[in-house]
């Protein structure tokens, strides 16, 4: 009998295929990074990619959306 993921394990999973994500799309551009290899990345089952974000689009989207948001915390860190 497999144990059930613990709570959060949903979003941990989220955070860890953003990660990767984001340095393949910074690495390869949009076109040429792979759902597929993301996921592989991530260590997760390509179907997790849809399931969290819907599509590559959408994926990329949040990704950049991560990255603006880590560049203005740290803005708001150094500011203060």
């Amino acid at each position: 009998m497999s144990a059930m993921p613990g709570p959060g394990a949903s979003g941990d999973t989220r955070e860890q295929i953003l990660r990767v994500a984001l340095r393949a799309f910074a690495e390869k551009g949009f076109d040429g990074a792979s759902t597929r290899a993301i996921a592989a990345g991530a260590g997760v089952n390509h179907g997790l990619i849809r399931h969290h974000f819907g599509s590559k689009l959408k994926l990329w989207q949040a990704s950049v959306d991560r990255a603006f948001a880590e560049m203005q915390a740290e803005l708001d860190v150094r500011i203060a």
